[in-house]
């Protein structure tokens, strides 16, 4: 898995989560997903004060991905950890109902702390990579 990702990675010089979760959707296919030459970023970013859509708390750092869809890093743990732990998700897509932008590995880990959960997700993102080899 990290082989495939390391040479996804080389070729298209994104982030190593990115490149798991194109791969992941690629079927691991690299070569197809090379050959698309597909890029996904998202990034964290900071605002002035504004209220978190989601608690309604008011806070000087609202974050969130590419797509501009920013709450307070609280909801996004909530939501993610959610994800995780209880929809047993390894491919997540952004808070909005109406988003289909899935969270890279680097966002991932800028919201979850538990290694508990982290623990989780890496097991449910190589069990997901198993599973897809199993039925090729």
């Amino acid at each position: 898995m990290r082989e495939a990702i390391d040479d996804v990675q080389l070729v298209l010089e994104i982030k190593t989560g990115v490149c798991r979760i194109l791969l992941h959707k690629y079927k691991w296919n690299k070569d197809s997903l090379i050959g698309n030459a597909l890029q996904l970023h998202s990034k964290l970013s900071t605002n002035t004060p504004q209220e978190c859509d989601i608690c309604c708390e008011l806070t000087d750092k609202l974050s969130g991905l590419a797509c501009n869809h920013k709450e307070c890093f609280e909801c996004w743990k909530s939501y993610l950890t959610e994800k995780i732990v209880e929809g047993r998700q390894c491919e997540i897509e952004c808070m909005d109902s109406k988003c289909k932008l899935l969270i890279e590995d680097e966002t991932m880990m800028c919201y979850i702390t538990d290694s508990t959960v982290v623990a989780m997700y890496e097991r449910l993102t190589i069990n997901s990579y198993v599973a897809i080899l199993i039925n090729f």
